[in-house]
C-alpha cells in the first residue's frame, strides 16, 4: 500500500508538470521505476516479471519503430521524438510498462491512447485553442492511478491480469 501511495504521488507530480509546461523532470522517472519494479517483484512470480518486462518493452519498441517509419514515409523525417512524441512520453510508457503483465499492459496502453484522444478533443473544444500538443504523460499517470486504486478498491489486481 505504501508503494502504491508513493507511485501515485510521483505520478501526480509528473502530471502537474506535464499539464503546466508540457515538460517533465525526468529524474522523477527513476524512483517511479524503482517503486514499480519493487511492486511487480512483490506481487508476481519473479520469473514472469522479467518476461513481462521484455515483452512489454519489445511491444513499445515495435510501436515506436512503426511511428518512426510512418513519419519517415510521410514527412521524410525519421526522428519524431520531441516533434510528434515527447521523450518524456516515451520514458513514461517504458517505466510504466515494467509493472504490468503482457495482457494488462496491452489493455492499459490502448485504453490510455483512446482516453487521451477523447480528453484532448473535449479540452480543445472547451478552450477553443489550436494547441496541437497533448499532455500524454498526464493521461498515462491519471490512467495508472485510476487503474491501480480501482484494483485496490475491488480487491483485484488489475495490473497483473
Amino acid at each position: 500500500m505504501l508503494i502504491g501511495i508513493s507511485i501515485s504521488i510521483i505520478l501526480i507530480i509528473l502530471a502537474i508538470q506535464d499539464i503546466k509546461s508540457r515538460h517533465i523532470n525526468g529524474w522523477y522517472l527513476i524512483p517511479l521505476f524503482i517503486f514499480i519494479l519493487i511492486q511487480a517483484l512483490l506481487q508476481q512470480n519473479n520469473m514472469y516479471v522479467f518476461t513481462n518486462i521484455g515483452f512489454n518493452i519489445a511491444f513499445l519498441s515495435i510501436q515506436f519503430l512503426m511511428v518512426s517509419l510512418f513519419y519517415f514515409v510521410k514527412e521524410k523525417q525519421f526522428n519524431f521524438v520531441n516533434t510528434k512524441l515527447g521523450i518524456g512520453d516515451i520514458g513514461m510508457f517504458l517505466v510504466i510498462c515494467i509493472g504490468f503483465s503482457i495482457k494488462s499492459f496491452l489493455f492499459f496502453y490502448i485504453l490510455t491512447l483512446i482516453m487521451s484522444i477523447i480528453l484532448s478533443i473535449i479540452t480543445k473544444e472547451k478552450k477553443q485553442t489550436n494547441n496541437k500538443t497533448i499532455p500524454l504523460v498526464s493521461y498515462i499517470a491519471m490512467n495508472y492511478i485510476i487503474w491501480y486504486w480501482l484494483g485496490v478498491i475491488l480487491h483485484k489486481n488489475l495490473v497483473y491480469l
